[in-house]
């Protein structure tokens, strides 16, 4: 008795709720969005650097993927430089894996004898890029790979 109590009230009862569901919009599957990767003209990298004779390391952001200037935030002359962090577009940090991936450069600014042979040779006068694994890179220490021996440095530029 109860079974056909309960299919006679189904019976009755899905049409109603039938009519209940609004019939003007018609509901649409959510698409699942890819994650969007970091676009590199948004993200910045955060280098931190010591003045020449100074202890206190200072902090700077530079865009991804573009050179930079040396001046007011940055130092012709420093004595140590370093990768400190990554973040993306929405200013968040990023993974470990990614800011491992990064890596950066200083351009030397030139005398107009060394231009002028770099030029014959076609070539502009860089030191090695360095990562996050090389920790703090040493730019007046001569034994040092990034050594600058006193020039001062035009650009800062990280990929």
């Amino acid at each position: 008795m109860s079974f056909l109590f309960f299919l006679w009230s189904w019976t009755l009862c899905q049409p109603i709720l039938a009519l209940s569901i609004p019939r003007y919009d018609a509901q649409s599957p959510m698409l699942n969005e890819p994650h969007p990767a970091i676009r590199p003209n948004l993200a910045s990298v955060i280098l931190g650097f010591s003045a020449s004779g100074s202890d206190e390391v200072e902090h700077v952001q530079i865009p991804l993927q573009k050179q930079t200037l040396s001046g007011a935030d940055l130092p012709t002359h420093p004595e140590m430089i370093r990768i400190e962090a990554m973040v993306n577009q929405q200013g968040q940090s990023v993974s470990l894996e990614t800011l491992d991936l990064v890596m950066c450069r200083v351009v030397l600014e030139l005398s107009a004898e060394e231009k002028a042979a770099l030029e014959l040779m076609g070539s502009q006068k860089v030191l090695p890029w360095f990562r996050l694994k090389d920790g703090a890179v040493l730019l007046e220490e001569s034994s040092s790979r990034w050594f600058l021996a006193g020039r001062s440095i035009a650009t800062y530029e990280c990929r």
